[in-house]
């Protein structure tokens, strides 16, 4: 049968459980802003009763409870919304720098506006069109010659713009290899504690949540596949290369090819492939997207600088001269006056034939602008149409990736968020039982002094 002093053991027992339990309220508490923790909880449960069946336990009325035991303080977490968190945040944040970039680049273009090369190549076209009516005045040659060297000047801002920008994108790359590093030692760091914990039969909750929230973070940057096992270990793999088992590390390098970064694995120098987050977004950006804008743009410089110096060389100056280019180069970065044009008003070819007065090839050279297919004004139109359509697409595809987003977000919220409110009423509820414990305690301390001091005092 049990001890005289059983009571004060269950009675122990129930203090020590429920001051845990307030105590793990508190940390929820105390944590409630953090980002990434997830609310912990204890498991009560009936300690084993006395006695334990048995082949030689007393026969009696039953089993007698010895009160309350912490069976685990539990992380209340979904796993599998937790992998879904990881994948949208990876495709988040690729959709938020793909509309970034793409935006930047419609800002690069200006367009509509009156700085834009648009406006430019139609003042161009307009200077040529006042030059065949007055094809002898120094004023409207020099107006045609000044609108080429603007046009030309504008086509080297474009391209410096859009090497400006590249090179920006790619020291974000630079930036981003340097956090998957880092993001990777931390993670190998928490598995080596979270794995040592559990190894010794410890929850290690914290460091579990803090192991989750670098997973995330290393999400947002470039999209990973994380595969854990029952021991606490992890193999973290990225673009299907491993990146982190356990506690080891396979961090990158980066080495400078052709101008730009190029990420690498350290043990065999290959490619690092990268299919989304951020940095698959900066890499779209900077390899694909920016080099079409860069080659739109000499496209056009190239139909504008053929088109022109096919007329103007079939036109005569007033020197009679004929067979002379306009423009020379034949990219955005090179296009610029040719020397004769440069060096004299009198070699712009105004003229169909050596007649002064004669302003017929300045008509057609300003006719130019309603070539439909081969002409630089619908190309440089095709382009800004296509950029401002994959604007609008991307913004429109981020915005929707942000509602799912953000209702995943919720609904973690809803699972692992702390709740003040809930808590409160736990830790009333704890308070109430330990209160009732001190109690039982006081009592039971009230039998023993009256067994242990009254005892034998019969008769004297």
């Amino acid at each position: 049968m049990p001890c005289t002093f059983f009571g004060i053991e269950l009675a122990r027992r129930a203090l020590v459980a429920h001051t845990i339990a307030a105590q793990v309220c508190g940390h929820n508490l105390a944590n409630a802003a953090t980002e990434g923790y997830s609310r912990q909880r204890a498991v009560l449960v009936p300690s084993d009763p006395w006695a334990y069946p048995s082949l030689q336990s007393e026969t009696g009325a039953g089993q007698l409870g010895t009160g309350v035991d912490i069976a685990l303080i539990k992380r209340v977490q979904d796993q599998y919304l937790t992998a879904r968190l990881r994948g949208s945040a990876s495709a988040h944040s690729y959709l938020e720098a793909w509309s970034g970039g793409l935006s930047e680049t419609e800002a690069l273009i200006c367009e509509p506006s009156e700085q834009g090369l648009g406006a430019q190549l139609s003042a161009f076209w307009n200077a040529w069109h006042e030059l065949s009516l007055n094809p002898d005045d120094s004023a409207a040659r020099m107006s045609v010659r000044e609108a080429g060297r603007a046009l030309a000047e504008l086509f080297h801002s474009l391209t410096n713009s859009v090497s400006t920008q590249t090179q920006a994108v790619d020291e974000q790359v630079g930036c981003c290899g340097e956090e998957i590093n880092r993001l990777a030692h931390e993670i190998a760091r928490l598995t080596h504690g979270i794995r040592a914990s559990l190894a010794v039969g410890a929850q290690p909750n914290d460091l579990m949540d803090q192991r989750d929230q670098a997973l995330l973070e290393l999400s947002r940057i470039a999209e990973v596949r994380v595969a854990e096992a029952t021991d606490g270990g992890l193999v973290l793999t990225l673009g299907g290369r491993t990146l982190v088992q356990d506690e080891t590390v396979i961090p990158l390098r980066w080495s400078v090819h052709d101008g730009v970064i190029c990420l690498q694995w350290s043990d065999d120098s290959s490619a690092v492939g990268v299919s989304g987050g951020r940095l698959g977004a900066l890499l779209a950006i900077r390899d694909d997207l920016l080099p079409w804008v860069q080659g739109q743009l000499d496209e056009t410089a190239a139909r504008l600088v053929n088109a022109v110096n096919e007329v103007h060389r079939e036109g005569y100056g007033l020197d009679g001269v004929s067979n002379r280019d306009f423009f020379v180069g034949s990219t955005a970065a090179d296009i610029a006056l040719s020397e004769p044009v440069l060096n004299s008003l009198s070699a712009i070819a105004a003229g169909m034939s050596p007649e002064p007065g004669d302003g017929g090839n300045a008509a057609r050279i300003g006719e130019l602008r309603n070539e439909q297919s081969l002409g630089p004004d619908s190309h440089y139109r095709d382009m800004v149409t296509a950029i401002g359509v994959r604007v609008g697409a991307a913004t429109q595809e981020h915005k929707t990736q942000q509602l799912l987003a953000d209702h995943l977000l919720v609904l973690r919220e809803q699972i692992a968020g702390v709740s003040t409110d809930e808590e409160v009423i736990a830790l009333m509820r704890y308070q109430q039982g330990y209160n009732a414990a001190a109690r039982l305690l006081t009592v039971m301390d009230e039998m023993l002094e009256r067994l242990i001091l009254h005892t034998g005092l019969v008769g004297r």
